[in-house]
């Protein structure tokens, strides 16, 4: 989750600060992924963000985020 985040430009840190809730919400649909390999060969590859939306439940999540001009992004 928090690599996925990182991609996306979001900091899991000052996202935890921010909304402690949410970030619960994130862990837990991610906690439970049934795509959790896939996820991580596509970090790892560096095509995660090309893919997300076939696998990962937080998608729409993350791109709300990313949207959002009052989350926490790395500077």
């Amino acid at each position: 989750m928090r690599r996925m985040m990182r991609a996306h430009g979001l900091d899991p840190d000052r996202m935890r600060q921010a909304n402690v809730t949410l970030m619960r919400d994130v862990e837990r649909v991610c906690t439970r992924c049934k795509s959790a390999g896939k996820c991580r060969r596509e970090l790892d590859a560096g095509t995660a963000l090309v893919h997300y939306h076939e696998c990962c439940p937080n998608a729409a999540t993350f791109d709300d985020l990313v949207s959002s001009a009052e989350v926490p992004t790395f500077p």
